[in-house]
């Protein structure tokens, strides 16, 4: 059950957004968010139907991952482009709320960012970092190991030496180091899928359903898309003994200490 342990905190957060149906604001209440002019007008120019309380909360989901508004309206307009260049016009907001709530979707985008300070809040600083310099250190060092034993990743591995040597540097803008490292994953990952056998991506899918089987017919297309993408990219990395690079992967003092 461990290997499934991501998902299934995936998929328990789903099961909570989608029962936040007496919380979500009035129209009113919903009105006084910040943003939420700029929130509309941007919408209102791709004709994307909105539902009352829905653009709260798609600001309100951008400000999990610390994004600032101006991030929060860069990300739904990028996925805007996005879909229109794909000849698949959004019509409704409830696709925009599961992007956003998206965590492969984010990382996505912020490694097409170009590292504009301006979307991110800057709160990830030297004195309120989840976790010390020493921490991150140990956390790249350890990747760079892991993924120095296997030769088609070398260029990765130097990478993340570079970034050790830089660590202090690195640590005064987390927001920029932890794009570097999604863009790194994103590569390590493409590796890994050319490498992979037909047998093998055939299990994985096959594991994949196992697990999604009993929420499917209460999951929408792009919900389980999301999910399926999660799943997929997870099992990859753990048939190749990759790491995860993401600072989300690094514990804290607390956790590490438990």
């Amino acid at each position: 059950m461990h290997r499934y342990r991501l998902l299934l905190t995936d998929l328990a957060g789903f099961a909570i957004h989608s029962n936040r149906g007496t919380d979500v604001p009035g129209p009113r209440d919903e009105e006084r968010v910040e943003g939420f002019l700029e929130m509309q007008t941007l919408l209102g120019r791709y004709h994307v139907r909105v539902q009352p309380g829905e653009i709260a909360s798609l600001i309100e989901s951008g400000r999990k991952w610390k994004l600032t508004l101006t991030g929060i309206l860069s990300f739904v307009q990028n996925k805007l482009q996005e879909k229109r260049d794909q000849g698949d016009a959004v019509y409704s907001a409830r696709l925009l709320i599961k992007a956003i709530n998206s965590e492969s979707d984010v990382h996505h985008w912020m490694s097409k960012s170009h590292r504009c300070n301006a979307y991110f809040e800057r709160t990830a600083t030297r004195a309120q970092a989840p976790f010390s310099l020493e921490e991150l250190i140990g956390h790249l060092c350890a990747c760079s190991r892991d993924v120095r034993a296997r030769p088609e990743y070398v260029e990765i591995a130097a990478e993340l030496d570079r970034l050790v040597r830089d660590a202090g540097e690195q640590f005064e803008d987390l927001e920029n180091l932890e794009q570097r490292l999604t863009q790194l994953e994103t590569n390590m990952i493409a590796i890994a899928r050319a490498h992979q056998t037909e047998a093998d991506a055939m299990q994985a899918r096959e594991e994949l359903e196992k697990v999604l089987a009993p929420y499917r017919i209460n999951m929408t297309h792009e919900q389980l898309a999301s999910l399926e993408h999660s799943f997929l990219e997870r099992k990859l990395l753990e048939s190749f003994d990759l790491p995860r690079l993401s600072l989300f992967y690094l514990p804290g003092p607390s956790r590490a200490a438990a």
